[in-house]
């Protein structure tokens, strides 16, 4: 269920386990970056691959979360989403008991998209700047990409 080339730079790409029936009111993409050879580079979804192949119990955890935002209009459920306390209108997906956690943003242009951007790994002695450090990570890549979207 790829989305078609959205710029010259930038790419949506599908996420490991997720299927299409899952996503009714939100498509969930990994964001994918083009290039000089024309392929299609993601950090993300690399790190989600890899999730999925060595802690698949922690991947389908991480899964729930973002079922529950590919079905719902609202998120409400603060155990598997949780916002960016800087206001940065960033997101993370999230369950109470996964360490694995994917950043995203909304975006609305031609249809309703979560935008994953990158991964974090809350374990022991993590520390709650490193999280919010992913968060700013979240925030940045959005609007370098935002930003390309709206150039020629």
């Amino acid at each position: 269920m790829s989305t078609p080339r959205l710029t010259n730079t930038y790419k949506l790409v599908d996420i490991p386990g997720l299927e299409e029936h899952e996503q009714a009111c939100w498509q969930i993409q990994c964001l994918g970056k083009r290039d000089e050879h024309g392929n299609i580079l993601s950090p993300v979804l690399n790190q989600l691959q890899e999730w999925q192949q060595t802690i698949p119990k922690e991947y389908e955890k991480l899964l729930r979360a973002i079922r529950y935002a590919g079905a719902n209009h609202v998120h409400r459920n603060q155990d598997l989403i949780r916002a960016d306390e800087d206001k940065r209108n960033v997101y993370e997906f999230k369950n109470t008991s996964c360490k694995c956690r994917l950043f995203f943003f909304y975006h609305h242009a031609e249809n309703k998209v979560i935008i994953c951007t990158n991964t974090y790994w809350k374990g022991k002695g993590a520390h709650t700047k490193d999280q919010d450090s992913a968060f700013a990570t979240c925030a940045k890549v959005r609007d370098i990409y935002l930003k390309s979207e709206t150039k020629p």
